[in-house]
């Protein structure tokens, strides 16, 4: 074996050592980005919206959700099973809640949270702020905002 089998060798060997760490490398990065896509594929979104009596509740996110409990203030109504809210943008897919009543609002403003648990069974809450803009006691219209939606392992 000459000098020069030698070094092809050696080169030989870094070059493969050198295209599996690339290797290597490459496939923690795609883990990385499809870890990335699928929480973006798999995002948890809720809105809502006053309606009459009545609030109006979107799933506007990217999975089914099933919503188990609800509150305004320190009121809470929950059921005995989970009401699914559906995936879907249009405006068919919606679920209804009653609107509260005048005592719940605390100087005019309300805090709204939903309890909710995917079908993955991971738990959120979405809560929601809202406000009086006008009216009485028996006929009145108010606004509601989002706040945020957050992974949030409840127990009610």
């Amino acid at each position: 074996m000459n000098l020069m089998d030698i070094n092809f060798q050696h080169i030989n060997t870094f070059l493969l050592t050198l295209a599996a760490l690339a290797s290597a490398y490459a496939a923690v990065r795609q883990t990385q980005i499809n870890k990335r896509l699928k929480s973006l594929n798999d995002f948890v979104a809720v809105a809502a919206a006053p309606e009459n009596m009545y609030i109006k509740i979107h799933n506007v996110g990217k999975v089914n959700l099933y919503l188990h409990a609800y509150s305004y203030g320190i009121s809470l109504h929950k059921y005995p099973e989970g009401r699914l809210l559906s995936i879907g943008t249009a405006d068919l897919v919606f679920y209804w809640l009653p609107a509260p009543a005048w005592n719940i609002f605390q100087n005019g403003k309300i805090e709204m949270t939903l309890f909710l648990i995917d079908e993955f069974g991971k738990k959120f809450t979405a809560r929601f702020g809202g406000e009086i803009t006008q009216g009485d006691e028996q006929n009145f219209h108010y606004n509601l905002w989002s706040l945020r939606t957050e992974e949030k392992n409840w127990s009610i």
